[in-house]
């Protein structure tokens, strides 16, 4: 494809050109000046509209328009190859569906993006002897990089990061943080910055689930510092844009117990009483479920009468049967996958999960079990799940909840900004500056 040229200020040209990085990292043709052009279009659409073009503009606006619909075909013919959609039709199907459909960006521009026209959506696809990212934003056709890196490599990468933000006590998280970095973000480094963007929505594909994006490292800063990052589902594409939650009503629950306590075969999380009491000091309209008044029943019951639903007790993420992944009560009795499906949430703004953690230790799975986690919150009507992908220590978790709270308590602060507040004061803390302790929380659904 050619995409016509226009003149800059010196009098030049903008051309397109495919091009490879030192990463090795593909550009597809027709790609560089995509984001100037679409801005191009946009202003001359907007004249077009006021009846202001002229006759030299008309022509352009024709030229624009062709290229932008060759660049929609290009795209398209990718989604349509075989080899994609072998692909997406085997993540939808092991994945029931819960996964964004790509094929839907028109749908997410048109709803989500063209109401954050700073935000983009990051899409990648994990394939044997590659990386494919595709980056969507509200005003340009999809842009897509081909990252030459084996999924063995890769999963080796996974591996090795969370092996690193599962240690508290490493120093060597920051060389995989770096080299993830280089390999997801730097692609895309030049059209992050020419869109101003400031939101990454981000939709992981299958082991790329197990770590954060928010704890990938430039080499200067964490990503968090640069974007605020939201994970989404396919139950994600409605309700953006909502009104942030600074006076909600809260229902909060506390597993308890004593250190060196077991319960159900579970430790005693003594800090969760003290995360509880300080939401319930912070925010008038709180109910407290404490130990064993901390029921799944009593749950169930009061849930919905709520807008915050804090849960701040051991949940554990199936890595072999992601539906028997539960969340534990105060009791020992236990809600998994299945019985969530069965809740109605759809008054609630926020799930908050400030314990869990998967199984999967040295293994990984397809990070279904995550995904699944956030979709079942937000198919009973949940508008967003954080959760975490391993386990923090005590003290470690209260301290971000302490700070996310105080930041959602402010006015107009969305769910995942004030998640990304909280963990940037984690960040330049003397105590919990580790990624370990800020970076195992995400935000699933419509934090937006």
């Amino acid at each position: 494809m050619r995409i016509p040229p226009s003149p800059n200020k010196s009098g030049g040209v903008l051309h397109s050109c495919s091009n490879s990085s030192s990463r090795g990292v593909d550009l597809q043709p027709s790609e560089q000046g995509i984001i100037a052009l679409a801005n191009e279009l946009t202003a001359l659409q907007q004249k077009d509209r006021e009846g202001k073009l002229t006759e030299s503009e008309q022509k352009r606006l024709f030229q624009l328009v062709q290229a932008e619909q060759t660049q929609n075909e290009k795209f398209n013919s990718f989604l349509n190859s075989p080899e994609i959609q072998k692909l997406t039709e085997e993540i939808r199907r092991t994945e029931q569906q819960q996964n964004v459909n790509l094929a839907s960006y028109r749908k997410l521009q048109k709803e989500v993006l063209s109401q954050m026209p700073t935000a983009v959506m990051l899409y990648p696809l994990i394939f044997d002897d590659r990386l494919e990212l595709i980056l969507v934003s509200a005003n340009t056709p999809p842009i897509r990089r081909t990252v030459k890196i084996k999924k063995e490599e890769l999963n080796q990468l996974i591996i090795d990061f969370r092996a690193g933000l599962r240690d508290n006590g490493s120093e060597d998280v920051k060389e995989p943080a770096r080299q993830l970095y280089k390999t997801i973000i730097k692609p895309f480094e030049s059209e992050l910055d020419q869109l101003k963007i400031d939101t990454i929505i981000y939709a992981p594909d299958g082991q790329l689930r197990y770590i954060p994006l928010s704890a990938l490292y430039d080499g200067k800063q964490w990503l968090i510092e640069k974007y605020r990052i939201n994970n989404i589902t396919a139950e994600s594409l409605t309700g953006f844009n909502l009104k942030p939650i600074s006076k909600p009503h809260i229902l909060a629950g506390a597993f308890g117990g004593k250190d060196g306590d077991k319960r159900s075969g579970f430790s005693g999380l003594p800090a969760t009483l003290i995360e509880v009491q300080k939401i319930s000091d912070r925010f008038a309209n709180t109910t407290t479920l404490i130990e064993a008044a901390f029921t799944k029943n009593a749950t169930a019951t009061k849930a919905n009468s709520y807008t915050i639903l804090h849960l701040a007790t051991h949940g554990f993420l199936s890595v072999d049967k992601p539906e028997d992944s539960f969340i534990l009560f105060g009791d020992g009795d236990k809600a998994t996958i299945r019985n969530i499906q069965d809740w109605s949430l759809k008054n609630i703004d926020l799930v908050v999960l400030s314990a869990c953690e998967t199984g999967i230790g040295n293994k990984i799975g397809s990070g279904i079990e995550i995904l699944g986690l956030g979709y079942q919150m937000q198919s009973a009507g949940a508008r967003v799940a954080i959760a975490s992908l391993w386990k923090v220590d005590d003290a470690g978790t209260q301290a971000l909840m302490e700070a996310f709270y105080s930041e959602l308590q402010k006015e107009n602060v969305t769910i995942s900004e004030a998640l990304r507040r909280a963990q940037i004061a984690l960040i330049r803390s003397p105590q919990y500056n580790h990624p370990n302790y800020w970076s195992a929380f995400l935000a699933i659904g419509n934090g937006l």
